[in-house]
């Protein structure tokens, strides 16, 4: 049971990290546009 668990929270915890890294890197590439369009 406490593998099971183990499993489940670093799991949670890799697509929370992948997910916050997407956000960043969208706001990352339009803050890039806007200076390239400036």
């Amino acid at each position: 049971m406490g593998v099971k668990w183990i499993f489940l929270l670093s799991l949670a915890l890799m697509q929370a990290a992948y997910y916050r890294r997407m956000k960043w890197s969208v706001y990352k590439s339009r803050k890039l546009v806007l200076d390239v369009v400036n």
